[in-house]
């Protein structure tokens, strides 16, 4: 904030503080001998599981509640809630109540704590600068607290005294206090020398606060109102502990960074350039897409007569919020929101139950009148768009209704990568409405959450007044929630529009209920989160810079100028530089734009009729044709929003039972280029029909025929290109098999590999015949996850989503001891968790320190023999000779050494010379002694917290084994590859480079009987300098295994083997059968042939 222009008036503060404290401490000594008076009687205190606990009214407190619960409960409860009123810790309950406490990482705990910080900000204000005192409350967006103050030149003397005392009985809180209801109760606090009349609560003492900090000043106005005084603002932040302090701190300068306000100038994104109108359609597109499945999309008018508002109650709630103008003598306003309108449209005409559920979207411009300090780039803005939409339905179709707009959010907010949350906030103790209704709605709404299938949280008593809600809030790669999507009843704005609809009994109106629902909520605030989401590197399929062409010279300007025309004629956003700069000129400003891909076109270039490619983050070049990056780079990737299960066209010919049912589908693949995860979409047949002869496939614009072989089956014998690139691949035949009752779908590829509790892909039940000899499989692992680098690799594999008895795996191997009985029960006896959580206790107790040898990432761990044991049972480290029996040494792998040290915390490291190392330092280390150490460490970390026992995998080939349990007791399952992606690691390769590096370590796996599995780590922003990185690495995981259908190991299961055998014995009976009726064939023709012969020659 800076010095201010006065000093603090130390005789005034004097003076005022000691009038102030002696009236709080005379009020607060009266208020306890009445309570003393009244108090004693028995209460009872009900807690959140239904126990009941003594106390005193009028004496006892929450805390002390709390304290007979247990001390540290007492010492880490922040507030209280007393029959669903928030209350002091300290306050003295006066009756039977029911009790909720919170700490500091609840909303409650967390608004009451910064509450009260506001408070200690004050004090500090006042007393160093002297200053007059507003308001101090928690922000609105969750994120600390601020005071606003008024700072007076005031230079203190005997003259100013009296009218300094007449200033300070005219405080600025009387204006606070004038507009209370006369039965409203004002609470006074104290803090320090601060007394201060706040409605509280608060904290029970400011030694609750360990970690404070001033953010900013900025500049504000009493009231929020500009007419009125000028004052100062000042942000503060605070925590319980210093460390979430410093990860606060941390996260706010990442979030400067990516500061949409300073991306979008840099990249032109403002509502001046052309780009923004471009992301602006795109992002509305995302809605526009699936519309037709959900509402019908209506224009309505941009100003309306007030008369509109005043019936729908904004006018005498709203209005200051509007934009008003009159008109020939009659007061009209820019509309807020789109529901009054839609409103009038529903009561237009007489409607019948049979046309609801009703649904309307309007994506017109809505206007609100912000005040200015409330503005914040484009998060809040005064004209804005919305992907606004209302659904009129009766009561009974609430619960279909919202969980087609839940699933409708999933679907965008999937693509887009957000996590996200869901909370269903009930009935306030405010309300409007009948409660029978409101005990319907939301029940119904915990009805629609629960088929939703998604984790959900209940939020008590913070619905609307008119109805309960779902809040939706979603979380960008900073961890930052935001609430965008909206999913809100409303029973008032039917009853206050007298809207109705004949019901079955139709001489009976009935009123309908109303869902407000918005996806993306206002499309420049979405614009804005995604910008920093995606920290200016926006997706290929939503990036506005898909490509630019520079020029070496101006020699080659020509060939650039046709490059440029060929991909812009492909559809696709291309920019060409025909500045005289030089070429790396040229790709440095390129690369500072973000452009997902650069072409540099030369002389050579120009000869061979080819480009040089550099994609984004990636420093390496490749030489490519024209038309494979139109095909490969951008046509594989940029598909806008997929169109899951649509069925294109349906044309039905022939006579009755000879039908050709034909029906296509969309095959273009989503991708969504350098972000975490991709997706394919599935293709789901939902026509249950045996009489479907033909398929058409819609293949990179070109058409695929499968037709029907038997049964169910649909094969095609030509391969069909699905793409190269992410998320493409390419198969030799697609069968389909339905099951009864089930939806059907085309063996293609899906991303995540999600599967349900019987082992089933989401997109529907699966039951394929065993595949060609040698053919490769690619399936989810049972570990879960998503898999990205084999969908980079040219391959001839199929991908099936099939039940768990033909593709799941074989299980562990179990060693077996003399007795002949294998070891699987004693390894369920001893699961490794417990012999890992064991050998923690255990060292934690130590301190013991391990040395790093020199020139490398292993290390020396001494340990007792006990310790020994547990090190061997929780299988870490391998035993080294010992010269005595007091000691034994284990050495330790790199990977091993950062896991006991950063993940189990339980030993200490010290380098080569003896001296201590930090958790930073000996990442530092082993990055330098590997520089594949951050994937390899998240890969083995990764296994590790699974329970699974990892050791390298260097005599097979691979990166690591895996094992079930200790390797004494049971054979390694899986030979794992680890594989990096993305940015963060610097463009560097693993093993898995071409399509013949898979193919080597499958069969070298597949030799030794274990199951190839791949560990795909990626990082698109993350800097991989600290441990810190670990968390934004994700891992995703897929399993790869030969079939060979005439030879099943004996691991495989044996209705597997006896398929095949069965299979093989059908194929050689049909052989021997075919070749028999070929030699009749071939001697009648023989026969036939001789005797015309004989004829002839008579």
């Amino acid at each position: 904030m800076g010095d201010p222009a006065v000093a603090p008036d130390a005789p005034y503060l004097e003076a005022v503080t000691q009038k102030r404290i002696r009236i709080f401490e005379e009020i607060q000594a009266r208020q306890a001998l009445e309570r003393l008076n009244i108090g004693g009687d028995p209460i009872r205190v009900t807690l959140p599981d239904g126990a009941i606990k003594e106390g005193k009214k009028w004496i006892s407190t929450p805390m002390d509640i709390a304290t007979g619960i247990s001390t540290g409960l007492a010492a880490s409860c922040l507030i209280a809630q007393v029959n669903g009123v928030l209350w002091d810790m300290t306050r003295p309950l006066e009756g039977d109540c029911d009790l909720k406490l919170f700490k500091f990482d609840s909303n409650e705990g967390r608004d009451t704590f910064w509450h009260s910080s506001a408070h200690i900000l004050g004090e500090s204000i006042e007393r160093v600068y002297g200053c007059k005192l507003c308001i101090g409350p928690c922000t609105t967006r969750g994120e600390g607290f601020y005071y606003d103050a008024h700072y007076k030149d005031l230079t203190l003397n005997d003259t100013h005294f009296g009218l300094i005392d007449k200033q300070a009985k005219k405080a600025v809180a009387v204006e606070i206090i004038n507009e209370l209801p006369e039965d409203k109760t004002i609470t006074v606090y104290r803090c320090g020398p601060l007394v201060d009349l706040c409605r509280g609560p608060h904290i029970p003492n400011t030694s609750f606060v360990k970690a404070f900090a001033c953010l900013k000043a900025s500049a504000s106005y009493w009231r929020g109102k500009a007419d009125r005084e000028s004052l100062q603002r000042v942000y503060g932040i605070s925590f319980p502990d210093s460390k979430r302090l410093k990860e606060y701190q941390h996260m706010i300068e990442e979030a400067k960074k990516r500061d949409h306000r300073l991306l979008g100038q840099s990249q032109k994104l403002f509502f001046f350039h052309p780009l923004r109108s471009l992301l602006t359609g795109l992002l509305l597109d995302s809605s526009l897409t699936k519309l037709w499945n959900y509402a019908a999309q209506v224009l309505s008018p941009n100003i309306y007569n007030m008369q509109l508002w005043e019936t729908s109650g904004h006018a005498a709630n709203y209005k200051d919020n509007m934009f008003v103008f009159e008109i020939e003598k009659q007061e009209f306003g820019l509309k807020p929101m789109n529901c009054p309108g839609h409103c009038l449209m529903f009561g237009h005409e007489v409607r019948s139950y049979r046309e609801l559920p009703l649904r309307m979207a309007d994506f017109g411009v809505l206007h609100r009148n912000e005040l200015s300090g409330a503005l914040t780039g484009l998060t809040r803005v005064r004209r804005f768009q919305q992907d606004d939409a209302h659904i009129f339905c009766t009561e009974s179709q609430i619960k279909d209704e919202v969980r087609a707009c839940l699933e409708f959010i999933d679907y965008v907010y999937k693509i887009f990568g957000f996590e996200y949350e869901l909370e269903l906030s009930t009935r306030p103790e405010k309300y409007l409405g009948d409660i029978e209704t409101w005990n319907k709605a939301e029940q119904q709404l915990t009805e629609a959450l629960n088929e939703f299938g998604k984790p959900w949280k209940i939020n008590e008593a913070d619905g609307a007044f008119y109805g309960p809600k779902i809040d939706i809030g979603v979380f960008d790669a900073l961890k930052r929630k935001f609430q965008c999507a909206t999913l809100q009843l409303d029973f008032q704005l039917p009853l206050r529009f007298k809207l109705t609809y004949s019901a079955e009994d139709e001489a009976k109106l009935e009123r309908p209920v109303m869902i407000h629902r918005a996806i993306l909520g206002s499309v420049e605030r979405m614009f804005a989160i995604l910008l920093e989401h995606y920290n200016g590197k926006w997706p290929l399929w939503l990036s506005p810079r898909q490509a630019i062409v520079c020029c070496v010279s101006a020699n080659s300007l020509t060939y650039a100028k046709e490059v440029h025309a060929q991909i812009r004629a492909a559809g696709f956003h291309v920019d060409i530089d025909m500045t005289d700069r030089t070429i790396q000129k040229k790709v440095r400003e390129a690369q500072l734009a973000q452009f997902n891909y650069i072409l540099v076109v030369g002389a050579k270039e120009a000869e061979s009729g080819k480009v040089s490619l550099r994609v984004r983050d990636r420093a390496d070049l490749s030489t490519e044709s024209i038309a494979d990056v139109i095909a490969r780079r951008l046509k594989a990737f940029a598909p806008l929003w997929p169109k899951l299960g649509a069925i294109a066209r349906e044309s039905r010919t022939g006579q009755k039972g000879l039908r050709d049912n034909r029906y296509v589908w969309d095959m273009e693949p989503l991708a969504r280029h350098g972000m975490q995860d991709e997706m394919s979409p599935c293709f789901v047949c939902n026509q249950d029909d045996d009489n479907i002869e033909h398929i058409t496939l819609q293949c990179g614009g070109r058409d695929r025929d499968l037709h029907r072989v038997g049964g169910a089956h649909f094969r095609e014998c030509e391969a069909a290109t699905l793409g190269d690139g992410v998320g493409g691949a390419h198969f030799v035949e697609c069968e389909l098999e339905k099951k009864t009752g089930a939806e059907s779908s085309l063996l293609l590829p899906r991303a995540g590999g999600r599967r349900n509790a019987r082992g089933e892909n989401n997109a529907g039940a699966w039951t394929p015949r065993a595949p060609p000899p040698t053919r490769p499989v690619l399936r989810s692992s049972p570990i879960g996850g998503s898999f990205l680098a084999l969908a980079r690799l040219r391959c001839r594999c199929r991908f099936l989503s099939a039940p768990p008895q033909l593709m799941d795996m074989s299980g562990p191997r179990w060693k077996k001891g003399k007795d002949g009985k294998d070891f699987a029960a004693l390894a369920a006896a001893q699961p490794m968790s417990s012999n890992v959580t064991k050998l923690q206790s255990s060292l934690k107790g130590s301190k013991l320190v391990a040395t790093l040898c020199s020139g490398g990432g292993d290390a020396v761990l001494g340990v007792n023999p006990q310790q020994a044991a547990l090190l061997n049972r929780a299988a870490f480290g391998r035993a080294l000779e010992n010269a005595g029996a007091e000691k034994q040494w284990f050495q330790l792998g790199a990977e091993e050494v950062f896991y006991l040290h950063h993940a189990l915390e339980c030993i200490v490291v010290e380098s080569a010379s003896k001296d201590l190392m930090s958790q930073g330092e000996l990442w530092d280390h082993l990055c330098s002694a590997s520089e594949s150490f951050p994937e390899m460490y998240k890969a083995y970390s990764h296994l590790r917290s699974k329970n699974w026992v990892v050791r390298s995998g260097l005599q097979y080939g691979t990166d690591f084994v895996a094992y079930r349990h200790h390797p004494a007791l049971v054979h390694s399952e899986f030979a794992v590859v680890v594989v990096p992606e993305g940015s963060g690691f610097g463009g560097r390769c693993s093993r898995l480079k071409v399509w013949s590096d898979l193919l080597c370590a499958l069969r070298a796996s597949g030799s030794v009987a274990k199951t190839l599995l791949v560990l795909t780590i990626s990082s698109n922003v993350c800097e991989l300098g600290s441990p810190d990185c670990l968390e934004q690495l994700v891992v995703h995981e897929r399993t790869v295994t030969r079939w060979i259908a005439q030879q099943c190991r004996e691991q495989r299961c044996k209705p597997c083997r006896e398929e095949a055998y069965k299979e093989e014995e059908d194929h050689t009976g049909e052989t021997v059968v075919s070749n028999y009726w070929g030699v009749i064939l071939g001697l009648t023709v023989l026969s036939s042939l001789l005797v015309y012969k004989l004829r002839f020659r008579r």
